[in-house]
């Protein structure tokens, strides 16, 4: 007999060549996609962690000697909050009224300032001259503070005769 065309061995290795390919290709796939979310799932405990560890708190307010509105804010959570960066940029940012003071070096300042990465260590505290004029007697004005971390806090700083809020 003469037949033409693959033989029943050669057509079963092909067949097993082509089914060992493809498990390994999977395999490669699955597993990039694995580490991919496994990785991810990480990071995101990690940020959550800091998150869970992290607060603020506006302890204070009064009426500083050119008559801002200066904030003593208190790291009340487990970790340090980073303030500023290496190159001088603030990561927090401060409203009055809802309404943001900008980032530049005449909007609002960290007193008894350093240049560099700046940040501040659990259970300390910090002033910060918001260069907001204190609210006249009667007056008050709500001063909002942002950080890393998706820390906050909140201050009405109600004028009521004194220089504290």
């Amino acid at each position: 007999m003469n037949r033409k065309g693959l033989t029943p061995v050669i057509g079963a290795v092909l067949l097993l060549g082509i089914s060992v390919a493809a498990t390994g290709s999977a395999f490669v796939f699955l597993q990039s996609i694995q580490e991919n979310v496994q990785q991810n799932s990480q990071d995101k405990v990690s940020e959550d962690r800091r998150q869970i560890q992290s607060s603020m708190n506006i302890e204070n307010g009064y009426k500083g000697s050119q008559g801002h509105i200066i904030i003593n804010v208190r790291n009340t959570g487990e970790r340090s909050l980073e303030i500023q960066q290496p190159n001088g940029d603030r990561l927090w940012n401060i409203y009055i009224e809802g309404r943001p003071l900008s980032d530049d070096s005449t909007s609002w300042e960290f007193l008894n300032s350093k240049s560099g990465q700046v940040y501040i260590d659990p259970k300390n505290m910090i002033p910060i001259n918001t260069t907001e004029p204190f609210p006249s007697n009667g007056n008050s004005k709500l001063v909002r503070i942002t950080g890393t971390y998706e820390t906050s806090d909140t201050m009405n700083c109600f004028n009521s005769g004194g220089n504290f809020c």
